[in-house]
């Protein structure tokens, strides 16, 4: 009887040393936490599979209207092509850009006092190219306006501008010259990020090439595609990820939204458009750029936590179970065990919670 009895304890200390506590609890009590951590650093995650992903990302791709300048750009002059006066111009533009939520378009409704907008039909808005609708029997365009056009209009006066066109069938009427300023923090993050060894950092923008590369030169980036519709800055991206990149891409608009769906990692500022928002994993609350390097450090740490509970759990279970098997370990104490393996676990991931 004593027989059956000590076996009978060795595989109760079996079944308990074999309980899967720690090991269950290793990975989503560090996502939990590491969640708790990011919201505290002003960031929130949305997709849970990115706190882990974010730490292997070794390349980085900013936007530039919106994204590393603040996007509130304000209107230099306007500059008057076809047979319109200045302030038809306005109005036009503006009953266009009203139902817009481009940042250049947002600019200049925010640019001038209010007007008497014409009403619109046939509203359209395409991506990377602008909107455009009928107005009064005609149909108008308002903005982008590609390097031929540029040329012929005699635009190199306005250089490392951002312009805006506004067109009818007949070309052409009246460019928009605006300006924009580089939001704080954003060279910081730049430099942040070189000194964690991420080298790799590209400036993409529709913007023409003189704005992206003076915008480049002031932060530090080598690397820059500008003129570049939403398509354009998708292939960029499948061509990086096919050289085996991993690309962390900050956007803020509606012409962003393929390209934050297809990186590794995509983080927007809570001022992007809403469907920016939807295809993004991580929201910066604050609009500070350097909660980015926060938010990689943070992920580095939740990589480190998870590996050191599963490290600390099959330890524990490889070294028990036999014990247990062999009777070394009874019942009592395989229950002590795995509380404190279980204990350790949580202990461990609670380092999450220090600054």
């Amino acid at each position: 009887m004593q027989g059956d009895q000590a076996w009978l304890a060795h595989t109760i200390s079996v079944l308990i040393v074999t309980c899967p506590c720690a090991l269950a609890l290793a990975t989503p009590i560090a996502l939990t936490l590491g969640m708790e951590r990011y919201i505290k650093q002003g960031i929130l995650p949305l997709k849970m599979s990115a706190l882990e992903s974010l730490a292997t990302i070794n390349q980085v791709a900013f936007d530039k209207t919106g994204t590393l300048t603040t996007g509130n750009l304000s209107v230099l002059t306007v500059e008057l092509v076809g047979n319109i006066d200045e302030q038809e111009a306005i109005k036009l533009a503006l009953s266009l850009a009203n139902y817009s939520e481009h940042v250049v378009a947002q600019s200049l409704v925010a640019s001038f006092d209010k007007v008497a907008l014409y009403p619109i039909t046939e509203f359209e808005n395409t991506l990377g190219l602008g909107v455009k609708a009928d107005i009064e029997g005609t149909q108008w365009h308002l903005g982008r306006i590609d390097k031929q056009q540029k040329e012929q209009l005699n635009l190199s006066k306005y250089p490392a501008k951002t312009h805006a066109a506004l067109s009818n069938h007949q070309g052409v009427q009246a460019v928009f010259i605006l300006e924009e300023k580089i939001r704080p923090w954003a060279k910081t993050t730049v430099e942040q990020l070189q000194a964690m060894g991420i080298k790799n950092i590209t400036l993409l923008s529709g913007d023409n090439e003189l704005s992206v590369q003076k915008v480049a030169h002031t932060l530090g980036i080598e690397k820059t595609l500008s003129n570049c519709l939403p398509q354009d800055k998708l292939t960029w991206l499948q061509n990086a990820q096919a050289q085996g990149a991993r690309i962390l891409f900050v956007g803020d608009g509606i012409n962003d939204t393929p390209i934050l769906a297809g990186a590794n990692v995509s983080v927007t500022l809570s001022n992007a458009s809403d469907m920016a928002n939807i295809h993004s994993d991580f929201i910066v609350l604050n609009n500070r750029l350097d909660a980015i390097t926060n938010a990689i450090n943070t992920s580095k740490f939740i990589k480190k936590i998870i590996h050191q509970n599963l490290f600390w759990a099959l330890s524990y279970n490889i070294v028990a179970i036999p014990l247990a098997a062999y009777g070394l370990v009874p019942p009592w104490l395989a229950a002590v065990g795995m509380s404190l393996s279980s204990l350790l676990v949580v202990l461990n991931a609670l380092r999450l919670q220090k600054k």
